[in-house]
């Protein structure tokens, strides 16, 4: 409702550059349906392990141990890991790693970013270790994708 108010006002203000404000406000509206109804599909679907998924995507660049999941979700580690094995395909390491890749494959693609840069970002410091990963989830050294 706040967002339909806002967006009365900036359009008819009709202030210098109210039409963006107007696309902005609108972005913003969507984006933040999308946010809650894939929370809501998720938790629906996996609703055993939807917590850790979650925190997951919400903190990929953390480390973050099994057993914290595991608690987070009121779970068991043997009941956790074979639920979240099941719901990904893989362990919960590996996911926060897959997601932590992908994020840095959309970060090297922009162009804006070295890999040194990218590498810190998604919480590999090691750049080895980054580049090892990198090649392992995506299949191309990270520099191979810099425009």
């Amino acid at each position: 409702m706040l967002v339909c108010m806002n967006l009365c006002e900036a359009w008819f203000r009709g202030e210098l550059g109210y039409m963006f404000k107007c696309y902005s406000l609108l972005w913003d509206f969507f984006h933040n349906l999308f946010i809650d109804l894939e929370t809501k599909n998720l938790k629906h679907r996996h609703h055993g392990v939807y917590k850790a998924l979650l925190y997951l995507k919400n903190n990929y660049t953390t480390d973050v141990s099994p057993e914290y999941l595991a608690n987070l979700c009121n779970m068991s580690m043997t009941a956790f890991r074979r639920q979240f094995a099941e719901v990904t395909g893989t362990s919960p390491v590996k996911y926060k790693n897959r997601l932590r890749m992908e994020k840095a494959e959309m970060l090297l693609k922009t162009g804006e970013y070295n890999v040194t840069e990218v590498s810190n970002y998604v919480g590999c410091p090691d750049i080895y270790y980054f580049n090892k990963l990198f090649n392992r989830y995506i299949g191309t050294n990270p520099s191979d994708l810099i425009p």
